[in-house]
Parts: structure tokens; C-alpha cells; sequence
């Protein structure tokens, strides 16, 4: 799904970091660098996303530097990557609980 995204934004002349596509392996610092260099940081709202440590990380790191954070949720059921919309509201980092609030 990210992959896709990425290239249909590429598409449209957007620059697109993927945190996929770093060669040779991707530490925190690299990620941090990526968050920095972005206008947005965009997370994939897919199943057990948020219990990666890395996407914690990243997720943090983007809240802590005032990154922009827009929300893209998989919302197909019948796909594997799909996960209720409650589900991420439970399993958010204290810090994030609010990007999951209505506004």
C-alpha cells in the first residue's frame, strides 16, 4: 500500500520519502532525517502498524518537531491490512492519542 502511494503522489510531482526504500538498512537517525526533510508525515493507519517500534518512533519524532502528521486509513475490510478505526485509538502512544480525536 505505501509503495503505491508513494508512486501515485510522485505522479502528481510531489517528493516522496519512503522509509522503505533506504538502501543499506534504515536506523533512527535516518528516519528522523527523512521526518525533517518531509512537509508532511504521513501515516498508514494498517494493522499492527502502531506496534512497531519504529513507527512509534517515527510517530513521535514527527509530534515532537510539530511535523505536520496526516492520517491514511486502510479502510477496506476485506483486505489483510485492514484494522478498525478503533483499534489505532487504543494502540496510539499517549503523545498521539489527540491526532485520533474528531475534531
Amino acid at each position: 500500500m505505501a509503495q503505491h502511494l508513494a508512486e501515485q503522489l510522485e505522479r502528481r510531482g510531489l517528493v516522496v520519502w519512503l522509509d522503505q526504500n533506504v538502501e543499506g538498512g534504515l536506523d533512527e537517525e535516518a528516519m528522523r532525517r527523512g521526518i525533517d526533510e518531509s512537509k508532511v508525515y504521513l501515516l498508514l493507519l494498517t494493522k499492527d502498524v502502531l506496534s512497531r517500534p519504529a513507527v512509534q518512533m517515527e510517530l513521535k519524532y514527527a509530534i515532537t518537531t510539530r511535523t505536520p502528521i496526516q492520517l491514511v486509513h486502510e479502510a477496506q475490510a476485506n483486505l489483510a491490512s485492514f484494522c478498525p478505526f478503533g483499534d489505532f485509538i487504543d494502540a496510539a502512544p499517549d503523545e498521539a492519542k489527540d491526532l485520533f480525536r474528531e475534531n
